[in-house]
């Protein structure tokens, strides 16, 4: 099959606007779960969850996500970003996933391959 690269959104295209309300919404889930906030901030580089997050701040539908749907995508997009042509100490040439039909999209989640909802498309 063909091989799907990775989705890279440049952080100076965003809208500081969005980026600050959308940060909020992260964090307090983050600090209401007593996560590592810290793989957000500026110094940790490019994180499988900063990638995650500049791409959520570019969706153009983000204001009618509900705060499941928000949260949803974005921890969808993180196990994208961590799995999707990663380097590990076993493999330094990772290929892309095979398959990312849907994912990143603006597509409902439960449509992304392999992605599964129950009836109230959670």
């Amino acid at each position: 099959g063909t091989h799907q690269r990775p989705i890279y959104v440049d952080p100076k295209s965003l809208d500081p606007e969005v980026t600050e309300s959308l940060m909020e919404k992260v964090l307090g889930v983050y600090n209401r779960k007593g996560l590592d906030t810290s793989v957000l901030g500026s110094d940790k580089g490019m994180t499988p969850q900063k990638k995650a997050f500049n791409w959520l701040a570019t969706n153009e539908n983000l204001d009618s996500l509900d705060h499941t749907q928000l949260m949803q995508r974005y921890t969808l997009a993180v196990f994208y970003y961590a799995t999707n042509q990663v380097s590990t100490p076993y493999t330094e040439k990772p290929k892309p996933w095979i398959s990312a039909h849907l994912w990143l999209s603006k597509s409902h989640a439960c449509e992304w391959k392999g992605i599964v909802c129950n009836d109230q498309d959670h």
